[in-house]
């Protein structure tokens, strides 16, 4: 090879680089503007308060995505994997859920499953006392296709939604907050 084909094959694959590192979509994040991600969640969000559902946005949603889904859950060990809140088939279009939207104000489509308390919908956090901190994270799912045969009286524990969304998932983001009694 000659000095001159060596240079075009090195500019040839710098800008091939470059391209196909600005093609690559940005991960996808999720945050909460009523708490930073980490930190205490304000009591109006568990039992102990209004008991409604904070505000979320997320973004980087894949090309690909067919729907979304949110979920919380308690990581305590005690807690083991407890489900707060479970809401499927979200339009991907959709990059937030407003504060106390559960039980009524979600975006058209979109299903709120029971949760570990046997209620549909959103149910805050109520932690044992003398527990500690606990941990619950916020995460959302953009899914290459709904998940099918679920409705409000459908219950999802932590460990069959990691059933469920095995194969489906094209990106996914979380927060966290935190709450101890």
């Amino acid at each position: 090879m000659t000095r001159r084909m060596i240079f075009r094959f090195i500019v040839m694959f710098v800008a091939g680089t470059a391209l196909t590192a600005a093609a690559e979509p940005a991960a996808m994040q999720m945050a909460s503007i009523d708490f930073p991600s980490g930190a205490a969640m304000p009591r109006k969000y568990t039992l102990y308060g209004a008991n409604i559902s904070p505000e979320l946005h997320w973004q980087g949603v894949p090309p690909g995505t067919a729907a979304v889904v949110v979920s919380c859950i308690d990581s305590h060990r005690m807690a083991r994997q407890w489900v707060h809140w479970l809401v499927i088939n979200i339009d991907p279009v959709v990059t937030s859920l407003p504060e106390g939207c559960s039980r009524g104000m979600l975006p058209h489509g979109a299903v709120e499953l029971k949760n570990s308390f046997g209620t549909t919908g959103y149910g805050g956090p109520q932690p044992p006392a003398g527990t500690g901190d606990h941990v619950y994270i916020f995460t959302v799912y953009a899914l290459r296709e709904p998940l099918p045969g679920l409705g409000p009286d459908s219950f999802v524990t932590a460990a069959r939604l990691r059933e469920l969304l095995r194969n489906r998932v094209l990106g996914q983001a979380s927060c966290c907050g935190s709450f101890r009694r």
